[in-house]
């Protein structure tokens, strides 16, 4: 189980949990520009909400009768570590 969002990041490539401070990750490759660090930060920012979401379209798919695509069902369970 993944540290429960929201997220947040610094200047300094830091990403944490917003409630806590919990450390997440450190984003920083000193070969990419400031500009594309920040892009990955914000992107890690974002999962906890992006699962969420994807989840939350995958389950009213299946209350729905549609069928969910292989491509979810492969993100999902790789993103969940199932």
């Amino acid at each position: 189980m993944h540290t429960k969002g929201p997220w947040t990041h610094n200047n300094y490539g830091q990403v944490f949990c917003s409630k806590d401070k919990t450390p997440i990750a450190t984003v920083w490759n000193s070969r990419q520009s400031n500009d594309e660090n920040d892009a990955n930060a914000n992107l890690i920012v974002a999962a906890p909400e992006l699962l969420e979401a994807l989840d939350g379209v995958t389950q009213f798919m299946k209350l729905t009768g549609l069928k969910v695509p292989e491509k979810i069902d492969h993100i999902l369970t790789k993103a969940k570590g199932v």
